[in-house]
C-alpha cells in the first residue's frame, strides 16, 4: 500500500512543527544557528513586554473610567497572560509533548493489515489538509486584528499608544513614533506566540480525531464479518486504549491552560463587546470580536468533535449483529461495548467539559456584563 500521498502532507506539517513547538514552549534547542534561536526566544519575549508595557500604560493613564484606549490596552495586556500561561504549561508539559508527538507519529507508519492501511491514508491526509487550512486561516485573521489596531492607533496620533517600554526616556525627538513601532513588532510577535500554540494544540487534537476516525471506519466495515479478521478484537482493544491514552496525555497539557484561556477569553470577549458598542462605526472592533471569538471557539468545537467521535464507537457496535457471533466472540464484542461506554474528552482543569455550549454560556456571560457596565456607567 503507497503511504506517499499521507507522508508528504505529514512531512509538510512537521517541518511547520518543527519550528512551531519549540515557540509555543519556548524550548530553547542546541541549533547551532543564533538566528534560530532568537526566531525562538523573540516571541515569547516579546509577549512578556506587552504583559509589562500595557500594564505601565494602564497605571499611567487609566482616570477611573475605561475608554477605547484602555479597552485595547486590557485585550494587549489579557491577551498576552492568556499566552504566557499557554507557552509557560508546554514548556512544563515538555515531557508530555514529546510522547504526544511520539503516539502521532506512530498513526503514520504501517498498519496491521491493507483496509487499515486504506481507511488510514484517506483520514490522516483528510485531517492533515484540514490542519494547514485552519493554520493559514488562523495566521491571516490573528495578523490582520493586531495590524488593523496599530495602523488604527497610527492615524490618531498621541493618543494612540496602548503600552509603554521600560527605560525608554519620554524626552527623546518622536518619542511616539518610536513607541508605536516598538509596539507594532512587539504585538506582531506576541502573535507569533499565540499562533504557535493554538496551532500545536490545534494538531495533538486533530490528530486524535483521525486515529478515532481510522478505527471507527474499520468498526463499520468488519463488525459483521470478523470470521474474516480473527484479529479484529485485538485491534480494536489496542487502538481504542492508544486513543483514550492520548486523550489522558492531551489533558494533562490542556487542562490548566483551557482554564487560564476560558477566563481571559471572557474578559477579552466583554471589552470587545465594550468597544464594539461604544464604536458601532469603527470596523477595526468587529476585526477583533472576530479574531478573538474565533481563537476561543476553536478548542470549544474541537472539544464537542472529540465527544462526538468518542460517542461514535458504541454507536456503530451497535449495529452489530453481536447474536450471531459465536460465544467466544460475543464475550469479546460485549467487553469491547464495556468499555467504549465510558466518555472521554476535553476538560478544563480536569473538571469542566470544554465544549460548544461552554462558548455559548461565556459570550452571553460577557454580553451581560458589556450591557451591565454601559448602563451602570449611563445611569452615573
Amino acid at each position: 500500500m503507497s503511504y506517499q500521498r499521507h507522508s508528504k502532507v505529514f512531512n509538510k506539517i512537521n517541518k511547520i512543527l518543527e519550528i512551531k513547538i519549540p515557540i509555543a514552549s519556548f524550548c530553547v534547542t542546541n541549533e547551532p544557528l543564533m538566528l534560530y534561536r532568537v526566531l525562538i526566544r523573540a516571541p515569547f519575549i516579546a509577549t512578556v513586554m506587552c504583559i509589562l508595557g500595557a500594564t505601565m500604560h494602564i497605571a499611567n493613564t487609566f482616570e477611573g473610567y475605561l475608554n477605547t484606549n484602555i479597552a485595547v490596552s486590557l485585550i494587549i495586556l489579557c491577551g498576552s497572560i492568556q499566552v504566557f500561561f499557554k507557552t509557560f504549561s508546554m514548556r512544563y508539559h515538555q515531557k508530555s509533548v514529546t510522547k504526544i508527538m511520539y503516539k502521532i507519529k506512530s498513526l503514520h507508519n504501517q498498519y496491521e493489515n491493507t483496509k487499515l492501511n486504506y481507511i488510514a491514508e484517506e483520514s490522516l491526509t483528510k485531517f492533515g489538509n484540514i490542519w494547514i487550512i485552519c493554520c493559514r486561516l488562523e495566521t491571516a485573521l490573528m495578523f490582520s486584528a493586531v495590524t488593523s489596531i496599530m495602523i488604527y492607533n497610527i492615524f490618531k496620533g498621541d493618543s494612540g499608544t496602548n503600552i509603554e517600554i521600560p527605560f525608554l526616556p519620554k524626552t527623546i525627538f518622536y518619542y511616539n513614533k518610536i513607541l508605536q513601532i516598538l509596539q507594532l513588532i512587539l504585538t506582531e510577535l506576541a502573535t507569533v506566540c499565540v499562533i504557535c500554540t493554538d496551532m500545536c494544540l490545534a494538531f495533538f487534537v486533530f490528530e486524535i480525531l483521525a486515529a478515532s476516525e481510522i478505527l471507527c471506519q474499520y468498526i463499520s466495515l468488519n463488525i459483521n464479518i470478523i470470521d474474516e479478521s480473527p484479529d479484529f478484537f485485538k485491534i480494536i482493544t489496542l487502538r481504542y486504549f492508544e486513543i483514550v491514552k492520548s486523550i489522558k496525555l492531551f489533558n494533562s497539557i490542556y487542562s490548566i491552560m483551557s482554564l487560564v484561556q476560558f477566563v481571559t477569553s471572557a474578559f477579552l470577549s466583554f471589552i470587545t463587546f465594550f468597544i464594539v458598542q461604544t464604536n458601532p462605526m469603527n470596523p477595526i472592533g468587529y476585526v477583533i470580536v472576530l479574531a478573538i471569538l474565533s481563537q476561543f471557539f476553536i478548542p470549544c468545537l474541537f472539544g464537542e468533535l472529540l465527544k462526538v467521535r468518542i460517542e461514535k464507537f458504541s454507536t456503530v457496535l451497535n449495529f452489530a449483529n453481536w447474536y450471531d457471533f459465536s460465544l467466544k466472540n460475543q464475550k469479546k464484542f460485549l467487553f469491547i461495548l464495556g468499555i467504549t461506554q465510558k466518555e472521554y474528552g476535553l476538560k478544563a482543569a480536569g473538571m469542566f467539559d470544554i465544549n460548544i455550549f461552554v462558548f455559548i454560556d461565556i459570550v452571553k456571560m460577557a454580553l451581560s456584563w458589556c450591557t451591565f457596565v454601559l448602563t451602570l456607567g449611563s445611569n452615573l
